[in-house]
């Protein structure tokens, strides 16, 4: 969200019994610059990524968010350039591993990917 120029990425789950909403959880910790990025594991944990800024540079970070409403400590994966030339990181879940992507601009232009171990 970027109401009131306050940026955030927030996370809630869908209540069953009334159709509502949890009270939203803020996963950002630092400059979000949003570019979110949600994946289902087996488990049914979501995963999802962000890009945060940090001075000059640009960092992908990610968390878990399971079934029980509890939210993982916050992962920096990966670095990035800030603009948005380098896209939005895409991400798919499988085997206790999200494989995520994106592209980098400079030196050269190139699409990045890693593998991270959740489990």
């Amino acid at each position: 969200s970027g109401a009131d120029e306050d940026y955030r990425v927030l996370v809630s789950q869908k209540v069953l019994s009334d159709g509502g909403f949890s009270t939203p959880l803020r996963l950002d910790i630092h400059e979000p610059l949003g570019r979110v990025a949600v994946a289902f594991d087996e488990k049914g944990t979501a995963w999802i990524s962000w890009i945060e800024a940090i001075g000059d540079g640009g960092f992908v970070y990610m968390r878990g968010f399971g079934k029980d409403v509890e939210i993982g400590a916050p992962m920096r994966v990966a670095e990035i350039h800030k603009s948005r030339a380098s896209g939005f990181p895409v991400m798919a879940a499988k085997d206790g591993r999200l494989l995520m992507a994106w592209t980098q601009h400079e030196p050269h232009f190139e699409i990045i990917s890693i593998l991270v171990d959740v489990y």
